[in-house]
């Protein structure tokens, strides 16, 4: 594995990597070996979504995202956003009565909001 380009010749030549030039530098850096990948908070949380309830899942995602600063972020709210409003959407069916309830934007949002709130709790 190289991490120095010797000369060169333009910002297109930097993200070329073994013939294949990659559209983000965050990809180059990645393949190079240059950042931490996410896949110990992924399993982390793989494992949550077996054994635990959603607050139980959105407590390690919060402690990751303020102290341990994963390089894909959205990558793992999009890979677990399901698991995460699991709870919102069972509050929110019993408090309205609804059963039938379906999942929103804004149910998303209120996860994002007790995730947020959780990064606070945790930085305090």
């Amino acid at each position: 594995m190289f991490v120095n380009v010797r000369g060169p010749k333009s910002f297109a030549h930097l993200k070329t990597v073994n013939g294949h030039q990659y559209q983000k530098y965050l990809e180059v850096c990645q393949l190079l070996g240059l950042l931490k990948n996410d896949s110990q908070w992924d399993l982390t949380l793989a494992d949550s979504v077996v054994s635990s309830n959603a607050y139980e899942i959105r407590t390690p995602f919060a402690i990751f995202i303020t102290t341990c600063f994963p390089s894909q972020t959205i990558e793992l709210w999009n890979k677990y956003k399901d698991d995460i409003r699991e709870g919102i959407l069972h509050r929110l069916r019993i408090r309205t009565n609804n059963p039938r309830m379906q999942i929103t934007h804004k149910i998303y949002n209120d996860g994002m909001i007790l995730i947020e709130d959780q990064c606070l709790a945790t930085t305090n």
